[in-house]
């Protein structure tokens, strides 16, 4: 890897880590005034970063912009999504999924009924792809560590939101996602495990009564 991209900055860690942990680490190497997290299962489309920054450039107030994902197939995969809701949990992360995937809920929840051809301002995009300001980071802090992996999105676009900042969705740059969904495919199983342990998480920070809400604290840059 390092020999094909002599210009690339390769980082090996001893110990496996998860999604926040291991991009905490990219953030704190990185040094522009933007920071792009990007899925190792991902084809960028031409001008599709150059999009981006020209579109944060534009708008000091966003916070994390993400791109229109693609299936490989050349459909839209939906990456910009409402925060969750009991009724989207029961129907994203229980039984009910398999028989509720037309469902207006889930509809909702997956923004299916936005018809906006332009840039859109929406509660989160999947973390496949994030253009996140710097100046945003540094005061709202970096992903939270608490997940392992699943959610850590949702909470940092909660957490950009809580601090004034928008994130939006830029269609006019458009990234190939070879999204797997190996979490959607299965009842039970490890990925699924992990999913809803990253919900409890989410819903104890944020969303639970006070005396049942979490005290961990998210680490600084």
């Amino acid at each position: 890897m390092a020999a094909k991209y002599p210009w690339a900055r390769l980082t090996v860690r001893d110990r496996r880590s998860g999604f926040s942990d291991n991009n905490n680490l990219a953030i704190r190497q990185a040094a522009g005034r933007y920071v792009l997290l990007l899925n190792p299962d991902t084809e960028i489309r031409p001008g599709a970063l150059s999009a981006l920054a020209r579109f944060m450039d534009g708008r000091p107030d966003a916070g994390i912009a993400g791109a229109k994902l693609l299936f490989p197939d050349g459909s839209t995969q939906p990456s910009c999504r409402r925060f969750p809701t009991f009724s989207s949990f029961l129907v994203r992360r229980t039984p009910l999924r398999f028989f509720m995937r037309s469902s207006a809920a889930n509809a909702r929840h997956l923004m299916l009924d936005q018809t906006s051809t332009g840039p859109t301002e929406v509660d989160w995009v999947l973390g496949a792809c994030m253009f996140v300001r710097r100046e945003a980071i540094q005061q709202v802090g970096p992903l939270d560590e608490g997940y392992f992996l699943y959610v850590e999105d949702i909470d940092w676009c909660y957490r950009m939101r809580r601090k004034g900042w928008k994130t939006w969705w830029v269609p006019d740059a458009e990234i190939v996602h070879h999204h797997q969904a190996t979490s959607d495919r299965a009842l039970v199983g490890w990925h699924s495990w992990i999913h809803l342990r990253s919900m409890f998480r989410y819903w104890r920070k944020h969303l639970a009564p006070g005396f049942l809400r979490s005290r961990s604290a998210t680490p600084t840059i």
